[in-house]
């Protein structure tokens, strides 16, 4: 089926509501005066770029210290695991041998110290290891938000700064 379209009006074609592009008039042209704003912003420009050096110097540090906290945490998670099984090791193998060699309520001792070591051991190696490959990523990602939403803040800045000194 096929409609005639000589027969409906032009309007049936355009979003209701609106304006057809026929209807709209001329867009209106800014002539506001901006002479002194760019005046103000070419000499405050070294300051400016300084002080926005500043802060992007500080945002990248931030993010370069999650990064090599993720580092350390991992070095950390290392050394906690060898230092910690290594103890756990000694304290079961000591208290199996004080155990049969006659003094068993010091093996039982050495035996219980042993497990407390490797449990203590598991949950230091589980909070860093979680640490390391949640957390800090996580903080990364909502570094990278803040500085887009500093940087949208500045441009709005920028745009409500030029439009007050207009004249």
């Amino acid at each position: 089926m096929v409609i005639d379209t000589g027969k409906l009006p032009s309007r049936a074609f355009t979003d209701r509501g609106r304006k057809n592009e026929k209807d709209s008039a001329a867009p209106v042209r800014d002539n506001r005066d901006y002479s002194r704003f760019w005046l103000i912003f070419w000499l405050t420009l070294p300051f400016t770029l300084v002080l926005g050096l500043a802060g992007a110097a500080v945002f990248a540090g931030l993010i370069l210290l999650l990064v090599l906290s993720i580092a350390g945490l991992t070095a950390l998670l290392i050394a906690v695991a060898v230092a910690g099984t290594a103890l756990a090791l000694v304290g079961v193998i000591y208290g199996a041998i004080q155990f049969f060699s006659g003094a068993a309520p010091a093996g039982l001792y050495e035996i219980g110290t042993g497990l407390m070591l490797a449990g203590g051991t598991m949950l230091a190696g589980i909070l860093l290891y979680n640490a390391a490959v949640r957390l800090a990523p996580f903080l990364i990602r909502k570094t990278a938000q803040l500085i887009a939403f500093t940087a949208r803040a500045l441009k709005k800045l920028f745009v409500k700064i030029k439009g007050a000194m207009a004249q």
